[in-house]
């Protein structure tokens, strides 16, 4: 099934960008739709100085988890907002 959704971001709390009840794994393509805040994605304790990889304003990043998996996003700009596009692999 494909999914789409705009999350906004916050500072200090991350959100997560994956669904949690995927048991087959996902493909994630997230959009970065800030022109000038950054992304920066990975487990739940990802953080402005602690993450797996940093989207860049304006890029977008893609991705294929495992099953069980959990991707978190937090910004550099509070209410910053990403474009997400799920799907779900069989």
């Amino acid at each position: 099934m494909t999914g789409q959704a705009l999350v906004a971001l916050n500072q200090n709390t991350a959100t997560r960008l994956s669904n949690k009840d995927v048991h087959s794994g996902q493909d994630l393509t997230i959009q970065n739709l800030s022109n000038s805040a950054y992304v920066y994605i990975g487990n739940a304790d990802v953080s402005t100085t602690a993450y797996g990889f940093r989207i860049n304003p304006d890029t977008s990043f893609s991705i294929e988890l495992p099953p069980h998996d959990e991707l978190w996003a937090v910004t550099s700009s509070n209410g910053s907002q990403v474009a997400v596009l799920s799907f779900n692999l069989e």
